[in-house]
């Protein structure tokens, strides 16, 4: 009986440590965000700008951020062409068949080899988010001189609802 109290005491301490120092951050300017953790969706296809360092199949990272009243959809992917930028609304489709719009505010930046999207999620968008995995995203990428976007849809088998409902509550 002893060793199951101490079999506890050691899964507690664990459980605490993973919840006390897995944080990931988001940062806009100065303004510091709650995030889940960066989820990767691949998608087919080759382009010379969008091949991963390996020379892979491209992936993005998708993550979600916690705001006031809401949520940011954060989207980041490696690029080695500087003037690429996400373009347009980027759709979530979710395991339950429906989707989510994210309107483009022409929030992003590049950083370190990876062009990043910043979207707004509404808090009824967060509580879907909350039931529903997201299978797929929908995004598109264009050079920043150029009229024309290329359109990509990546897949990913991750276990976002854990994530969202992990920063929100259930």
């Amino acid at each position: 009986m002893q060793n199951v109290g101490k079999l506890l005491f050691v899964l507690l301490l664990c459980t605490l440590s993973r919840a006390t120092f897995a944080q990931n951050y988001f940062y806009i300017g100065e303004q510091r965000y709650k995030a889940t953790p960066s989820r990767s969706f691949s998608f087919p296809g080759k382009n010379e700008f969008l091949i991963d360092y390996d020379g892979s199949t491209p992936f993005i990272n998708v993550s979600i951020a916690k705001r006031s009243n809401g949520g940011y959809l954060v989207l980041s992917l490696y690029c080695t062409f500087r003037f690429n930028q996400f373009s347009g609304n980027v759709f979530l489709y979710l395991s339950d068949g429906s989707v989510i719009k994210c309107y483009d505010r022409n929030m992003g930046d590049y950083v370190n080899n990876k062009i990043i999207g910043v979207y707004l999620l509404s808090p009824a968008e967060i509580e879907r988010l909350k039931r529903h995995r997201i299978e797929s995203i929908r995004f598109s990428v264009k050079h920043r001189f150029e009229v024309q976007s290329q359109s990509y849809i990546a897949t990913g088998s991750a276990n976002t609802t854990e994530d969202v409902r992990m920063l929100f509550g259930n």
